[in-house]
């Protein structure tokens, strides 16, 4: 992994804020899954079958997420709020853990390539994204590609020295947006060309699983 001063890093969180922080993604989680159980038994179609898009996000990000559940007859005010729990959760569940050993992520059973990959991903965002400060990461999140998402937008403002409140508000508050115009623009071009949206979100599902792939590839020949 990339060595990285700690030079611009803030004082670090107490061991307060992480701890609200870890219980705030254990409330989302049991409040989001609460909410789907709930109106897959109450509502059934097409709220039975939340999986897909949890499914869908996991593989592509919130396009793919969006795309089918737009086609799958979803509300979008449910897909504005089920896409944003999604990342809502990941980033308070990961950020703690980010911030207690980001140092030593590869080390971590499982989950620790992934996060250290995500976290050389936000070291080399971390210089074009500085001198703009909170727009700039706002900005950065609101970008549609998997690699300016979320999660690495709350790493890349840790790594700023961007205050944890203010790192989350601005990384929330992009992701809504990012969310939002994924739903209504997708929305738009669905209704004027059906099998061109079905093409581009094939499109999207190729590129994620090939861009995984590749990313296996390289980092076997390193």
């Amino acid at each position: 992994m990339p060595k990285e001063a700690n030079t611009n890093l803030p004082s670090e969180p107490s061991k307060t804020t992480l701890k609200y922080i870890r219980a705030t993604g254990h409330f989302l989680l049991v409040a989001t899954l609460s909410l789907f159980i709930i109106l897959g038994i109450k509502e059934g179609s097409p709220y039975d079958n939340v999986w897909k898009l949890v499914l869908a996000h996991f593989v592509s990000g919130r396009a793919g997420n969006v795309g089918v559940g737009l086609m799958q007859g979803f509300n979008h005010y449910f897909l504005l709020y089920e896409c944003c729990m999604i990342d809502f959760i990941i980033i308070f569940y990961v950020y703690p853990w980010f911030v207690s050993g980001y140092q030593h992520l590869s080390d971590w059973p499982i989950i620790g390539p992934g996060l250290k990959h995500t976290h050389e991903i936000a070291l080399e965002h971390k210089k074009r994204i500085a001198p703009y400060g909170a727009i700039g990461l706002m900005v950065f999140v609101i970008f549609p590609f998997w690699s300016t998402g979320p999660l690495v937008g709350v790493m890349v403002g840790y790594l700023l020295g961007m205050s944890t409140r203010l790192t989350f508000t601005t990384v929330i508050i992009g992701d809504a947006i990012a969310v939002a115009a994924w739903i209504w623009a997708h929305d738009k071009l669905y209704n004027h060309n059906r099998q061109f949206t079905i093409i581009l979100l094939i499109i999207i599902f190729a590129l994620a699983i090939g861009g995984a792939i590749y990313a296996k590839i390289r980092k076997r020949k390193n």
